[in-house]
């Protein structure tokens, strides 16, 4: 399991020198330094109004996050530097606190390590040697590490040492969780992070010290941490039916496919039944397209075994997953997501093989163009982020949560699927692990893009349709704003994609691009009858897309939880009540001979469906309407430190 899903993770982004990019971490932390410094001071006017001789507080330390250390930051297109620094990583002033009656001149700042190994240094200077009598309330000048300000920068010397030019060897002996090695204090090399004691001392002799750990992790991103607490996991189990309350992380083989399978289509369980899962897809299954999956078991009905959790967090769900195929081209399509218990929310994946056909026209290698995969027999962990929702109507309302029955539909479940799309899928896609954490959800930053105006004039047009009971109606109930009119049917399927194939938005290696749109309902009635409708981002190669369904509950005793919300006032108000949010990690990102194809192939293009499936709900037969008013995408980090 990889640890830095387990313990501290990576939240915060690359920080450009002067100002500081995960600035909800320190912009939460402003208020508690700003009240903290006011209670010194308060404190201080205490003490000599109580007639207490004058007394100078000593400094302390808040705590400080995980130091997470990578080189994708000094790489160039075509060369791996494997330079090991965070640049700029904190300012130390940002954590501490001093007497009122002190500035940040009169302290002086230090670090020691915990083992005599120097395997690390800060602003370019090495720990204080404790053997020598160098100590933390004394340190030499050419220990000091604020002479020239009060930004800190990390270089881990083991896999960077100074003196020696770029690029550097690239290292070797990665840990089981994916970190770099360190010593250990018994002295074995097999540490997961270092130990760096900072120190301060003032002007009055008072010092202080902290312990802050420095974690390195081969050809990802520059990170500080946030805590991240894993809600799910356990091993992996086969069950026989849908609902298994005895096992926690027990999966089954989902009974309905779509169609049934050609021959020579297996699923494997591992071994004695538990510990892995599989599908396989035979070669040359041409004109049948088709799919199953193995589906988390609940633990009652509609009641997911992935707990629901309140206080605005990001959820993320790792597959960990390996294929056979012979390349990564051939690799079967890979779907995976994750649903609530009345699963009328859906949010999931697919990661795509872009074939031979395509890219050695490109004059592209199999790697170039597969980054979204890896090779055959390697495990990858393969994330799917979704929300809670409970910013959307009824989410938690009493009819969600039933006590008696043990039913609570805002629990979700997970499920994988292998796709058979062409002749050239042939192979098979195992699964031997899975969990779930959360970390507090990324704020919202500023928005990549912005769209407005859904009518043929913002660059939207329909790429397809399927039948004419789904009709769009343009400025309603504003200008720019579409509404979707379905007339209802208990007999057809029907669709209605509307797709901006101008305004693309950018893929980037460890980014994760969020879309957020907003839905209202013009009567009750509409929202009780209301269908489905799903935001998608897909890539222009097709190789990633992601996709959020919103829908009504299968079960009509659910009511309409998250449906979209009835509203006739002001159409430019954008309650939260109306936004969905979808989320679409990088998988690796383009490569760079990828991006370099003409076509845009390392864009994201952005659609919406209308939907109409007639075995969906009680309510699919009858007649709805609603409205798309606004969408906005906006792109940060990937919060776990993933490529």
């Amino acid at each position: 399991m990889i640890l830095r899903l387990f313990a501290d993770f990576m939240i915060s982004s690359k920080l450009d020198g002067q100002r500081i990019a995960q600035r909800r971490f320190f912009e939460r932390r402003k208020a508690s330094i700003y009240m903290k410094k006011s209670t010194i001071a308060l404190l201080a006017i205490v003490y000599g109004f109580i007639g207490f001789q004058a007394y100078a507080l000593a400094p302390t330390f808040d705590n400080i996050p995980t130091v997470v250390i990578s080189d994708e930051e000094d790489n160039s297109i075509t060369v791996d530097n494997n330079w090991f620094r965070y640049i700029n990583a904190l300012n130390i002033l940002d954590f501490t606190n001093w007497d009122v009656s002190l500035t940040p001149a009169d302290l002086t700042y230090s670090f020691s390590e915990v083992t005599t190994h120097q395997e690390v240094a800060i602003n370019d200077k090495l720990a204080l040697d404790e053997g020598a009598g160098q100590l933390g309330t004394n340190p030499p000048l050419d220990k000091q590490l604020t002479t020239e300000g009060y930004w800190l920068s990390f270089q881990d010397l083991i896999r960077s040492p100074r003196g020696v030019s770029t690029p550097f060897p690239d290292p070797t002996g990665a840990l089981p969780n994916g970190n770099l090695p360190w010593h250990a204090a018994g002295g074995t090399f097999d540490a997961e992070a270092r130990g760096v004691v900072l120190w301060v001392v003032d002007t009055n002799d008072k010092s202080a010290s902290t312990v802050v750990s420095v974690i390195s992790i081969d050809d990802s991103f520059d990170k500080l941490s946030e805590s991240v607490t894993t809600i799910f996991g356990g091993p992996l189990v086969v069950a026989s039916t849908a609902a298994d309350p005895s096992a926690n992380n027990s999966w089954f083989l989902f009974s309905s496919v779509n169609p049934t399978p050609p021959a020579g289509v297996s699923y494997g369980t591992g071994s004695s039944g538990g510990g892995a899962m599989s599908i396989q897809t035979p070669a040359g299954t041409a004109g049948v397209k088709w799919f199953n999956r193995w589906q988390q078991t609940q633990a009652t009905t509609a009641t997911g075994k992935i707990p629901y959790v309140t206080g605005n967090v990001l959820y993320a769900a790792f597959f960990g997953l390996t294929h056979n195929a012979a390349t990564r081209g051939q690799a079967p399509t890979l779907r995976i997501g994750v649903a609530n218990g009345a699963e009328n929310i859906q949010m999931y994946n697919a990661v795509n093989s872009v074939n031979a056909a395509i890219y050695t026209g490109a004059g592209l290698t199999d790697a170039q163009a597969n980054t979204q995969l890896a090779d055959a027999g390697v495990l990858r962990y393969y994330p799917v982020y979704w929300e809670s929702f409970e910013n959307t109507t009824n989410w938690d309302a009493a009819h969600m949560t039933v006590p008696a029955l043990n039913i609570d539909a805002r629990t979700w479940f997970a499920f994988f699927d292998v796709v058979d799309q062409d002749t050239n899928d042939a192979g098979t896609w195992t699964m031997s692990d899975f969990y779930v954490v959360t970390t507090p959800m990324p704020s919202f930053g500023a928005p990549e893009q912005e769209f407005t105006n859904f009518t043929a004039a913002g660059n939207w047009s329909v790429e397809g349709t399927n039948g004419t009971q789904i009709t769009k109606t343009d400025n309603q109930p504003a200008a720019g704003m579409i509404r979707f009119t379905d007339t209802g049917s208990t007999t057809a399927d029907y669709w209605y994609l509307w797709t901006n194939l101008v305004n693309k938005i950018s893929w980037q290696k460890g980014k994760v691009i969020r879309l957020s749109f907003y839905l209202s309902c013009p009567t009750a009635a509409n929202r009780a009858n209301f269908h489905r409708f799903r935001g998608r981002m897909n890539a222009v190669v097709q190789n990633v897309t992601s996709e959020l369904f919103v829908r009504r509950a299968l079960d009509s005793s659910f009511g309409e939880p998250a449906c979209p919300p009835v509203y006739s006032g002001n159409p430019a108000d954008l309650l939260e009540t109306m936004r969905y949010s979808g989320y679409t990690p990088s998988y690796g990102g383009p490569s760079a001979q990828l991006s370099a194809v003409p076509g845009g192939f390392d864009q994201f293009v952005l659609s919406f469906d209308a939907l109409h499936n007639r075995s969906d709900s009680i309510a699919t037969g009858n007649a709805t309407a609603y409205s798309l008013h606004k969408a906005v995408i906006d792109i940060f980090d990937d919060p776990f430190g993933l490529d």
